[in-house]
């Protein structure tokens, strides 16, 4: 039994391990399934076009608050720019 302990102990030490390699920030996780995770991304992508219009300093903030890529970050931003959200 405490074999089996340990066992699942190393795996969740792995698993933390692992997201952090990642960029994975659990202050900022977006939890939900994926609509809730993308309603999430397109309001920090919404915040961070409020503060800056400096392009590079917009990708930065992106990358700093969600671990994601810039490819993320510029798909994001269409789909606030097309109203695919259905919001806008």
């Amino acid at each position: 039994m405490v074999r089996g302990r340990r066992l699942v102990g190393l795996v969740a030490v792995t698993s933390i391990v692992s997201f952090a390699a990642y960029g994975f920030d659990k202050r900022r996780a977006i939890t939900g399934g994926r609509h809730e995770q993308r309603d999430a991304e397109l309001a920090v992508i919404r915040q961070i076009c409020a503060e800056t219009q400096i392009k590079e300093e917009r990708v930065k903030l992106w990358q700093q608050r969600t671990g994601k890529s810039q490819a993320t970050f510029y798909r994001r931003l269409k789909e606030i720019g097309t109203g695919r959200n259905g919001s806008e």
